[in-house]
């Protein structure tokens, strides 16, 4: 029978909230998800709740991560927690491993949240387990016996020629023996499991006296490659003058022939989102081109018609006058409508001129609907034609970065340049705004991001956003001027 994982979610934001609670319960078979968001909560959970994990949010109202994970410390509790955040850096993603979060995951990688999960149990369980192992030792050779031959883990003690001298039942299953006679019999060596060169496997034990949470790969006596996690320790015992080695083996096969789905589930849904970008551009740029033809020309033809009207009418009827002329201005503005609309959608510029033409365009008519002064400079050192695709790529990002990024984080001035090398093409946005707070960023503009990221990741390019409280935000676009990438329609 299955154990419910319970599981205590430290989350503010509803919607994140939702979506991780909708990922897990499809994903894992049996989970019990709590909700909470303040310090008090927190601490009553912990005792009330008695969960087997915890998923935090970076930056709550008024609670961190880093708070929730000193309060473990201080009560001396072995939870694993995982950090959630929408964007964090490595310096960040280093600094909260060490404080002793199990892992760290990004909001626009959710989807390794239960393969993490499952990492982080297995991590705590082989730990307990290695802890229990060694206790029950100290305490008596009956109650360590027991559990060496019990654990579901593979336990096995080897003398440092990697010969194995004594294992439990669970690492004789791993193997595919059918008993430790018959593993003897067959001189299996530890080394020659291991997908780790014996010499530095040693060195390295030699070095630190323990090695943990190893991921290694094994061969069973069917020939089939196991992966597993390793703890293992160098013994010194007092009548042998050579140390033995002892380990704890956990089998995560499983878990890797699932995270490899998750994978492939994941190249998928890149794969998706790619083609239905590729259709958004093109139907853009259809609807573009059929307001134009159809609905501008017949607007060309009516506003033609009432200029005859107006020369050649004979009435001096006010009334009839001053309604034909009414109608012309009508007609006037819907014609600059639809020259802007079908601009919006898929400006003509951008097939007919360089990027750099259709960037300059961008730009002036964004600074005449906003507030907002713009600096444009090119630094081009070879002279390349650009396939459509990546001018529609880098168009449409620097449109969403100045509507949405930019203009929501208040900045008065944005500074753009544009680098075209024979091996790369660089693009970077940096403005003055309040910069990329990641507690109070609008949700319009992290969906804003996760839409630039996929773009340039879908091309093989890189994609950063940094930002400082009071210095503004920087958005950089790296993409590889390979001859695929220029030539593609």
């Amino acid at each position: 029978m299955e154990t419910t994982i319970k599981i205590l979610l430290l989350e503010d934001n509803a919607t994140d909230a939702d979506i991780v609670e909708m990922l897990l319960k499809k994903e894992m078979k049996k989970c019990e998800i709590k909700c909470i968001m303040h310090q008090h909560e927190y601490i009553e959970e912990l005792n009330n709740f008695k969960p087997d994990i915890i998923l935090a949010d970076y930056a709550l109202p008024q609670f961190t991560a880093i708070e929730a994970l000193e309060i473990l410390h201080r009560n001396k509790i072995t939870i694993p927690l995982i950090v959630i955040s929408g964007v964090i850096s490595e310096d960040f993603a280093l600094y909260i491993t060490k404080l002793g979060a199990a892992d760290y995951i990004l909001k626009d990688r959710i989807i390794r949240l239960p393969a993490a999960i499952q990492s982080a149990l297995d991590k705590q369980h082989l730990e307990n387990d290695k802890i229990k192992a060694q206790e029950n030792l100290l305490q008596s050779e009956t109650k360590y016996r027991h559990l060496f031959e019990r654990n579901l883990a593979g336990i096995y003690q080897a003398n440092t020629k990697g010969e194995i001298l004594t294992c439990n039942d669970a690492f004789i299953a791993l193997l595919g023996f059918p008993s430790l006679k018959q593993l003897k019999e067959e001189n299996i060596n530890l080394f020659a499991f291991t997908n780790k060169n014996s010499t530095e496997f040693l060195g390295q034990l030699f070095k630190n006296k323990s090695l943990n949470n190893l991921e290694i790969e094994l061969i069973n006596k069917r020939g089939e490659i196991v992966y597993a996690i390793e703890n293992c320790t160098l013994q010194y015992d007092s009548t042998n003058d050579e140390p033995m080695i002892e380990g704890i083996i956990l089998d995560i096969t499983e878990r890797k022939k699932n995270d490899t789905e998750i994978e492939k589930s994941y190249a998928a849904i890149r794969k998706l989102t790619k083609h239905l970008q590729n259709m958004r551009e093109e139907e853009r740029t259809t609807i573009s081109k059929e307001i134009h033809d159809e609905i501008g020309e017949a607007l060309t033809i009516i506003k033609s018609h009432i200029t005859w009207l107006q020369k050649n009418l004979t009435t001096q009827n006010d009334e009839v006058i001053h309604r034909i002329g009414k109608v012309h201005s009508l007609v006037n503005s819907a014609i600059l409508s639809v020259k802007q609309i079908t601009a919006k959608l898929h400006p003509g510029i951008l097939d007919h001129q360089s990027i750099i033409a259709a960037i300059d365009w961008q730009i002036k008519e964004f600074e005449k609907f906003s507030n907002i002064h713009t600096n444009f400079k090119v630094s081009e050192t070879v002279n390349i034609d650009l396939s459509q695709k990546i001018k529609n790529i880098l168009f449409r990002i620097l449109e969403e970065s100045l509507t949405t990024v930019v203009s929501r984080l208040y900045a008065k001035t944005v500074n753009i340049a544009l680098e075209i090398t024979p091996d790369k093409i660089f693009l970077e946005i940096q403005d003055d705004g309040i910069g990329f707070i990641e507690s109070d960023v609008p949700k319009e503009v992290t969906l804003s991001i996760l839409d630039m990221k996929e773009m340039i990741t879908a091309i093989g390019g890189q994609f950063l956003i940094s930002g400082k409280a009071g210095k503004g935000t920087i958005i950089e676009i790296t993409i590889s001027t390979t001859n695929q990438l220029m030539n593609e329609n």
